[in-house]
This record gives C-alpha cells, sequence and structure tokens, in this order.
C-alpha cells in the first residue's frame, strides 16, 4: 500500500454505523472499549478469526493513542466508531492528540531486528507493523488537529 492510497481512501458505499462510542484516554477505558467491540462483534455473527485480528489491532490503536498521542494523560476523548457490511467490519478511531509520525505513515516497513540475547531485544517497534498485517486497509488522516485512523477488515465471506 502507498503513502497516496492511505491518505486516499476508496468512494465506497457507507455501511451503516454499529457501534458509536468515546472512551476516556485511559487504559481502563481501552479495556471497556475493546470488550465491548468483542461483544458487538460476537452477536453480530463476525466469524471469530476476524474478531481476534480487530482485537489485537483495536488494542494497539487505542493504548497508542492514550500512551504516545495522549502521553498517557487520562483527561483526553478517544471517539470510536464501528460498521459493519456484507463484506467487511470498518473501525474508525478519532483523537485530539499528537499527529501518527510520518515515518509509522509508511507502508511495508520492515519489522524491527529481533537478532541477539533476549535482554537485547526491543521493547518496541511491533505494534504498526502488527496493525498492518492484521488490516486489510488502513486509512490515516489529519484535520483540523483531530487524528482520524480508519481500519478495514474483510469477512472473506458474507454473515449468514
Amino acid at each position: 500500500m502507498t503513502l497516496a492510497q492511505l491518505v486516499q481512501p476508496k468512494q465506497q458505499d457507507v455501511a451503516p454505523l454499529f457501534l458509536r462510542t468515546g472512551l476516556a484516554s485511559k487504559p481502563l477505558s481501552v479495556r471497556s472499549a475493546l470488550l465491548q467491540v468483542e461483544r458487538t462483534l460476537q452477536r453480530a455473527g463476525v466469524p471469530n478469526r476476524v474478531q481476534s485480528s480487530i482485537g489485537i489491532a483495536l488494542a494497539e490503536v487505542l493504548n497508542n493513542i492514550v500512551e504516545h498521542a495522549y502521553n498517557g494523560c487520562g483527561k483526553n476523548r478517544i471517539s470510536l466508531s464501528l460498521w459493519l457490511s456484507d463484506t467487511e467490519v470498518g473501525i474508525e478511531t478519532r483523537d485530539n492528540g499528537k499527529p501518527l509520525p510520518i515515518e509509522n505513515l509508511l507502508f511495508e516497513q520492515d519489522w524491527p531486528e529481533i537478532d541477539g540475547p533476549i535482554e537485547c531485544l526491543p521493547e518496541g517497534g511491533f505494534g504498526w507493523c502488527i496493525v498492518q498485517e492484521l488490516a486489510d486497509g488502513v486509512i490515516y488522516r489529519r484535520s483540523d488537529g483531530e487524528n482520524r485512523l480508519t481500519l478495514r477488515f474483510g469477512l472473506g465471506a458474507p454473515i449468514q
């Protein structure tokens, strides 16, 4: 995926909104939101493999917003929307924190080096790679001081 594809979303029919919630930029609020999304996806009959991918990617995104965009300050808000169509689940997060660093917007980046003894392994740097691997589409926009990150996850087959 190129940077142009990242910032220029495809024109497509918008699926009905399935969930909209706001949460405080705190780890416990992130956990509650993840459980709410999990229950919503289960009730909708989203396949388990897609639910797992969404859970991992969304946990990474929300925790990164808390830790990096808001520097761990729990007094800020994150908006979370989820929609469902016959072919995919879409998720959008919005926050007013610091912009996503440009180096994170470059797709097909290499995974961090993991050679050497365990005590020398990097502590972080895997999250954005994981999100890119799990999501079928990633769109980031920064507009009017707001970060908007949209993730799309294909269902493989329509939900019965």
